[in-house]
């Protein structure tokens, strides 16, 4: 899973490359910032400490701080991952990653409204969705 180990042993660190330069920079490091605090299950400043509040403050708009394509499985929520609270991240998830054109329009909306200035694009390890896409193909079973 995203995150949590690496060669085997836990680790504080995310195993990721390099941050970005630019615009997204300063996004990136606070969603990294999260991702430790998560890997150490330690709760992370952003997260939400009044719901309601929190929910009536982003019900008129919303400024997330990244846009993330990332699995629909359940065991790799990208805001639990990256210790972010509700209206922080501008979330695409389908079942291995798929990107079609919809996952498109909604991340060119992120950026072009919402002035998201980093996407993330996120895989994580046995994916179901990708094992049963390789199965399917390996068993002619694959539509065109």
């Amino acid at each position: 899973m995203f995150g949590l180990f690496r060669g085997g042993k836990k680790s504080s660190a995310p195993a990721l490359g390099p941050a970005p330069i630019g615009l997204g920079a300063e996004n990136w490091k606070e969603l990294m910032s999260g991702n430790v605090a998560y890997v150490n299950g330690k709760k992370h400043a952003t997260v939400n400490e009044n719901m309601p509040q929190h929910r009536k403050a982003n019900s008129e708009s919303q400024l997330p701080l990244a846009g993330i394509v990332a699995c629909s499985d359940s065991r790799v929520v990208p805001e639990l991952i990256f210790n972010q609270g509700l209206g922080r991240l501008f979330t695409c998830v389908t079942a291995g990653n798929v990107v079609d054109s919809l996952v498109v329009g909604s991340l060119e909306f992120a950026v072009t409204v919402l002035q998201v200035k980093l996407i993330v694009v996120m895989g994580h390890t046995r994916c179901g969705a990708c094992v049963a896409a390789v199965g399917a193909a390996k068993d002619g079973k694959c539509r065109n």
